[in-house]
């Protein structure tokens, strides 16, 4: 097992319901972390067993993806000052939530709607930007970064200071006619800001400081994603 230290930049998750943070390690290196220590969840008010096993075998297809739940559990809880039993229920990706409570007819429901990502903050006591740490599997440890599996905790309250940011703009020329508007209505320009970087990008034939003129606007898009890749900006904005 190893043990790194990094600061949380961004958050995710994967078709398996895994938690994918993007982050900086100690050492400045890009790392990407999976944490599959919590699946996504909901509560239903009931205490019958029967309907336990019923809510076990719930499959649902949608989004070309099949959503399952995973598993249940008969639970003590406290809603509206009251101590009542509920099942709690385990699906397998948080966007199931949604089909899989429409599946369970004549019962109330609750926490349906907390975000997936917002949770898991929650209830590991993790902020974005603060001093966190992983205890896990190294899976590849590459020039890109090192992607590890494991489970993640606040190390302190150190915070991520001056993260790398890099600001972009377009400007499109355009008649709103909304005929063809790829044909009349192209990318004509792109800039960039950032820490002591300034830069523009655009097929039309202009000179002036910080400009690079490209052939056309497939190679500008094209410059547009050299630009992020070289300048390897923590956040991109707008």
């Amino acid at each position: 097992m190893t043990k790194i230290e990094f600061y949380p930049l961004d958050f995710d998750y994967d078709n398996s319901g895994d938690i994918l943070i993007y982050g900086k390690t100690t050492n400045n290196e890009r790392i990407l972390v999976k944490d599959s220590s919590i699946k996504s969840y909901f509560y239903v008010f009931s205490d019958s067993k029967s309907l336990l096993q019923e809510i076990e075998n719930i499959s649902v297809k949608e989004e070309n993806q099949v959503y399952k739940v995973v598993k249940t559990e008969l639970v003590k809880k406290k809603f509206s000052d009251k101590d009542i039993k509920a099942i709690k229920v385990y699906v397998s990706n948080p966007r199931g939530i949604k089909y899989i409570k429409d599946g369970i007819k004549g019962y109330e429901k609750s926490e349906t709607d907390i975000k997936f990502i917002k949770r898991y903050l929650t209830e590991n006591d993790i902020d974005p930007l603060v001093l966190s740490e992983v205890d896990g599997e190294i899976i590849e440890d590459s020039d890109e970064g090192i992607y590890i599996s494991g489970t993640v905790k606040r190390k302190n309250s150190e915070f991520f200071k001056n993260p790398k940011i890099l600001a972009f703009d377009i400007e499109v020329y355009g008649d709103f006619s909304g005929y063809q508007k790829h044909k009349q209505d192209p990318i004509i320009m792109i800039s960039f800001k950032g820490d002591e970087f300034s830069k523009v990008i655009t097929w039309k034939n202009i000179k002036a400081p910080h400009v690079e003129v490209v052939k056309n606007e497939r190679e500008l898009l094209e410059r547009f994603v050299e630009v992020i890749q070289e300048y390897k900006p923590d956040y991109i904005t707008g």
